[in-house]
């Protein structure tokens, strides 16, 4: 995975939360689960980043 690749996850996130807190839409299952899957994405690509970025040393 890339930073591009985190860069976009992180900004999906933001959008969502963004969207839950300006009162956009309801916390529903649905979001929560897309939320979920997006901070499980992001813990991913960091592990990756920084496995990559430790062999690169």
């Amino acid at each position: 995975m890339t930073a591009l690749q985190r860069e976009v996850a992180d900004d999906r996130l933001k959008r969502l939360y963004l969207l839950v807190k300006e009162g956009m839409t309801k916390m529903d299952d649905v979001l929560k689960d897309r939320l979920n899957n997006l901070q499980s994405l992001i813990d991913v690509i960091e592990v990756e980043w920084r496995a990559q970025r430790a062999s690169n040393s």
